[in-house]
């Protein structure tokens, strides 16, 4: 029952990666779906709860280290070259045009570095440049949140950082706060027995409920608690309308272009979008998914020749 119930909930988790990359297009497109950037929240979290990597010495680091590098990059350079081409090809000099600071887009440490303009050249990539930040930090992160009572000090850490108006957005300093909540709560549910929803449907209401509050808005330090809630909600419950509304072949199948979707939405699927079929938002944000799918299968079966 373990195991299903794992399976389960890494398909789940596909399906509301998609819901969460949609949205975000969506939100830069001028929609208001159901919570537009709140959802970085959601991928933050879910990769620290994702986190299961035991490292006990140097090698198993590297080989960690290697394997994420593996995932990340190709996937990046590909979309950034396909963006610069685009921009070489359209004559946007100001989009293609090569600064001294390229070398720190091109390896993502420029969230890292405060004086850099996090979105400069391939304007999402800040996303994986906090997130490798979360990625090296793994190890470390993993020995906090074993001790006793570290939860309570890193929820006071993120409620001073929002009372204090830090950075929530781009800083990783403030995402690797959420990747460790992620672990967290990996660590303090997984040892719960899974559970048979008390009627059929109570799973896919809650989840239907988070979504239309986050429609109407909720106030940003609430985002970590609510998708955290979520993801404690979608791991207990063996839900078998949720397994077919978010886990079913299509929707897997489609989540799997997340990354290219999200990478490449403004800088070529708007692009292409705005400049040559519609400036309609709708027309806009479907039109960027199916550039990424697309993207994302050309890229895919370049592997496999």
């Amino acid at each position: 029952m373990r195991e299903k119930a794992n399976k389960g909930l890494l398909d789940w988790i596909q399906g509301l990666r998609l819901i969460g990359i949609i949205t975000i297009v969506a939100g830069h497109a001028g929609l208001n779906l159901v919570g537009g950037g709140n959802w970085c929240t959601f991928f933050f979290l879910v990769s620290g709860f994702l986190y299961k990597t035991n490292i006990s010495n140097w090698q198993d680091y590297k080989q960690y280290i290697s394997h994420k590098f593996q995932t990340v990059f190709p996937v990046y350079w590909f979309c950034l070259g396909a963006y610069l081409l685009l921009a070489l090809v359209r004559g946007c000099e100001e989009q293609y045009s090569i600064d001294w600071d390229f070398p720190f887009y091109l390896f993502l440490v420029q969230t890292w570095i405060p004086c850099l303009e996090s979105m400069k050249y391939l304007g999402p990539s800040w996303f994986l440049s906090s997130l490798l930040f979360c990625y090296l930090l793994s190890p470390i992160v993993k020995i906090i949140i074993s001790r006793k009572l570290s939860i309570v000090l890193l929820i006071l850490v993120i409620v001073t950082w929002h009372f204090l108006g830090g950075d929530t957005y781009i800083s990783p300093f403030y995402r690797i706060l959420e990747y460790a909540f992620g672990m967290w709560l990996s660590n303090t549910i997984c040892s719960k027995r899974c559970l048979i929803e008390p009627f059929p449907g109570l799973v896919l209401f809650i989840v239907s409920f988070i979504l239309l509050i986050f429609h109407f808005g909720v106030p940003g330090w609430s985002n970590i608690i609510i998708f955290a809630f979520l993801l404690c909600v979608l791991y207990i419950y063996n839900s078998r309308i949720i397994r077919l509304v978010l886990g079913n072949r299509f929707v897997v199948s489609l989540s799997k272009s997340n990354m290219f979707i999200y990478l490449t939405h403004s800088g070529i699927g708007f692009h292409i979008a705005y400049y040559f079929i519609s400036t309609n938002p709708y027309a806009a944000t479907l039109i960027s998914v199916i550039v990424g799918y697309v993207m994302f299968w050309g890229y895919s079966n370049f592997l496999k020749s």
